[in-house]
């Protein structure tokens, strides 16, 4: 379950060995900002917000109003706040071979306590936030 950015290189984060195998759930995690619901977060595929565009030469989602120009996004993790996602998530999106969720910012501030990973691995936080509301 990576974390969901802009342009082509979060494709990369999903394991390519897992695309052809249906028997495995590909889940792509979403900035939610201060929540889907509201003008303040980065989620391209959960949320209401996005639309197909072009821009900087390639087509996607993006985050755009009716005029086609580009919205304002937040989120506290650098570099998840960009206002499109990548053409190969999106496409998988609409192929529903990727299943997308979205963390808050507050979600993926309470997430677990990495002095409690076992055996020195453990998801990231954002995703333990959603995975496991709580944890540790």
């Amino acid at each position: 379950m990576p974390c969901v950015a802009g342009r082509f290189q979060c494709h990369g984060n999903l394991s390519r060995e897992f695309l052809d195998d249906d028997e495995v759930e590909l889940i792509g995690l979403e900035a939610g900002g201060k929540g889907i619901d509201t003008d303040e977060h980065a989620s391209r595929m959960c949320g209401d917000r996005a639309a197909p565009g072009v821009a900087q030469g390639y087509k996607t989602m993006f985050l755009q109003d009716s005029d086609g120009q580009m919205l304002d996004t937040h989120s506290i993790a650098a570099g998840l706040d960009y206002v499109g996602i990548s053409p190969i998530l999106s496409d998988l999106g609409d192929q529903g071979r990727v299943r997308f969720e979205a963390a808050t910012d507050s979600e993926v501030i309470d997430g677990p306590d990495p002095d409690h990973a076992e055996g020195g691995h453990y998801p990231g936080p954002g995703i333990s936030a959603r995975l496991c509301p709580g944890y540790p």
